[in-house]
């Protein structure tokens, strides 16, 4: 859009075009700087007709959305409404997890104790020790020890005989044909030992007078032959048994000295000793390999299996049942119920397998003809009394209630039931207090300037004032009177 704004003097036309809101020209035949003096205001020109109504701007944009205000009270509720219709059935769900497994069952009778396993074998014999000083020559001994199984008859043992029955001696107390002592120990043998009582302390002797010193002789070792007896670092006395032939072996100084045979000739066998003291329990040997498997046993005998249920005759009158009665029935032996097992008892009615009561309960007492329980849930057909078609069964105790399992799939969405019956309208509640001001929206784009009104009459022209014209943006620096500054 343009305008055209007339500047006129009595000799010069000047104008100004305004090509835009932010530019415009200036038209001028001349232009002088010098200030003139003032011109007297001229008269107001009529004010021109109105232009026409412009159109009507673009509509701003909207300004932000002021914060919502403060809720208002809650109204009173509304009276309930009267309840829908009952919706259709949903389909069965799924079947639940198994529950955990039921409480282990009683044990069962110990098994036959197995046989005895084969001895261990014999640890390696230890070494002889040396052989003490050889006593007196005893008194001859009794005849006749060793066991014979052929003296029977007139040649049987007699009271008196003393017999060595595998290396323990017996003396019979009663004659007999050859009986064996462990067998009738007590009846013809009695246990017999040759060691009398400790005998009273002897006087002691006079001291013998003072030997001579004897050559001393310590006992080193053994060695396997002659040739390994060793030939430096010894001392007079060292000794060594030779292995080879049990002689000793004597250092004099210079040389080995062959002493001879340091173990005299066997002696006679001595008396059985007395049982020592039972010594202390050795440590227990290294675990043994395990031993092949053995050959397998013959099938045992098939033993009865344990009943879970069995039926009994017994008339019992309704007034015998109730919860907290005590019931005395007849007993299976093979039943499995246990003391304080559940069991549930059931009548039939007369002629039919149709359930009359149904009684629950717990096994509180047993004897070998009996159960005595106590019961705790009943529900009695009251058509019937005293009954006495009755089977009673094992019912499993309550386990401990499990975890609760992972929430399963949501099935799929039943039929919408028939929507129901509008309630009746609640008061209305109390206004709740109005929100605060928003903050003021943002100022929308200005319209587009409507079209120009048809320009008014000139006025009469006023004197000339001062010819300084500025057409710029900012204002001029230190401006003077009479300059004209146009905004663009």
């Amino acid at each position: 859009m343009k305008a055209k704004v007339q500047v006129s003097t009595d000799s010069l036309q000047n104008s100004i075009e305004i090509i835009t809101p932010t530019t415009a020209k200036l038209y001028t035949s001349s232009l002088s700087l010098l200030q003139g003096p003032k011109g007297d205001t001229g008269d107001a020109g009529a004010v021109g007709p109105q232009g026409p109504q412009g159109l009507k701007g673009d509509t701003g944009s909207k300004g932000d959305k002021g914060d919502t205000g403060e809720t208002g009270a809650t109204g009173a509720t509304g009276a309930v409404g009267p309840n829908g219709q009952q919706g259709i059935q949903g389909l069965k769900g799924d079947t639940g997890l198994t529950g955990p497994a039921g409480v282990q069952g009683l044990q069962g009778p110990s098994g036959e104790k197995g046989d005895q396993g084969n001895s261990g074998l014999v640890g390696p014999q230890g070494e002889t020790g040396l052989t003490g000083p050889q006593g007196p020559k005893g008194d001859t001994g009794l005849t006749g020890f060793s066991w014979d199984v052929t003296r029977i008859g007139a040649n049987g043992y007699l009271i008196g005989d003393i017999v060595n029955y595998l290396g323990n001696y017996y003396i019979c107390i009663a004659n007999n044909d050859a009986l064996v002592p462990t067998t009738a120990l007590g009846v013809y043998w009695n246990n017999y030992s040759f060691v009398g009582p400790e005998g009273p302390q002897g006087i002691e002797g006079a001291a013998g007078s003072q030997g001579q010193a004897g050559a001393s002789v310590t006992l080193k070792g053994s060695v396997a032959n002659v040739a390994a007896l060793p030939s430096v670092d010894n001392t007079i006395g060292d000794s060594y048994i030779n292995d080879a032939d049990g002689n000793l072996y004597v250092w004099t100084g210079t040389t080995w000295h062959d002493a001879g045979q340091i173990v005299g000739p066997e002696g006679p066998q001595g008396q059985q000793g007395i049982q020592g003291v039972k010594g202390d329990t050795g440590e227990q040997g290294p675990q043994g390999n395990v031993g092949p498997q053995g050959p397998q046993g013959e099938q045992g005998i098939q033993g009865n299996s344990a009943k879970l249920s069995y039926s009994f005759t017994q008339a019992i009158p309704n007034s015998s049942l109730f919860q907290g009665a005590q019931l005395t029935i007849p007993r299976d032996p093979l039943f499995a119920g246990a003391l304080s097992a559940n069991v549930k008892l059931g009548a039939y009615t007369p002629g039919t397998n149709g359930l009359a009561h149904a009684l629950f309960g717990v096994i509180v007492a047993i004897t070998p003809t009996t159960l005595l329980i106590s019961l705790g849930v009943v529900s009695l057909n009251t058509t019937y009394d005293n009954l006495s078609e009755w089977e009673i069964h094992v019912a499993g105790q309550r386990g401990a209630t499990g975890n609760t399992g992972a929430t399963g799939p949501a099935g799929a969405a039943g039929a919408t039931g028939a929507k129901g019956d509008t309630g009746d309208t609640g008061p209305q509640g109390v206004a709740g207090e109005v929100g605060p001001q928003g903050p003021q929206g943002l100022t929308g784009e200005t319209g587009a300037a409507g079209a120009a009104g048809t320009n008014g009459t000139n006025g009469t022209n006023g004197t000339n004032g001062v010819q300084n014209v500025y057409v710029q943006s900012t204002a001029p620096t230190n401006p003077s009177i009479g300059w004209l500054w146009i905004v663009i």
